[in-house]
Order: C-alpha cells, then sequence, then structure tokens
C-alpha cells in the first residue's frame, strides 16, 4: 500500500531537469500504470476476468486520485496561495 501511494510522488523526488506539468504528466502515468498492475493482480488471485478487474481498478483508483487533486487545489486556494 505504501509502494504503491508513493509511486505518484516518485517523479517530483527524482533529480530530473522537468517542469512541473511534464512531472504531472509523468506521475499520472505512472499511476494508472501502478493501478493496472493492481488490478491485474488482483484478478489473478480472485480468479476473475482480468479485464474487469483491471477496469475497476483503473476507474476507482482514477476517481481517488481526481477526488485528491482537487481537494489539494481547493485547500491551496484558502490559503491565498
Amino acid at each position: 500500500f505504501v509502494l504503491a501511494g508513493f509511486v505518484p510522488l516518485l517523479p517530483f523526488c527524482l533529480p530530473m531537469d522537468l517542469t512541473a506539468r511534464q512531472l504531472f504528466g509523468i506521475s499520472a502515468i505512472a499511476t494508472a500504470v501502478t493501478f493496472v498492475l493492481i488490478g491485474l493482480a488482483k484478478g489473478l488471485v480472485v480468479r476473475r476476468s482480468l479485464a474487469m478487474s483491471i477496469a475497476e481498478k483503473l476507474l476507482v483508483g482514477s476517481g481517488a486520485a481526481a477526488v485528491a487533486y482537487l481537494l489539494g487545489h481547493w485547500l491551496q486556494t484558502l490559503d491565498g496561495s
């Protein structure tokens, strides 16, 4: 759980000479890949349709990530930054 939660932060922790927008894109793609791998593993463990498990994890995970991003953006506006 901790490893999967660290994936979106990893691009920002590595010494790369990229813009914030580029880092965000890399973070989003890495997070989506992580959700796909978790969905694949879940499908294999529970012996369920791999496509359905991947789609479910990608949809739920992306929704949670979007809510977290929007909440962070909203909290930043309250700070006046």
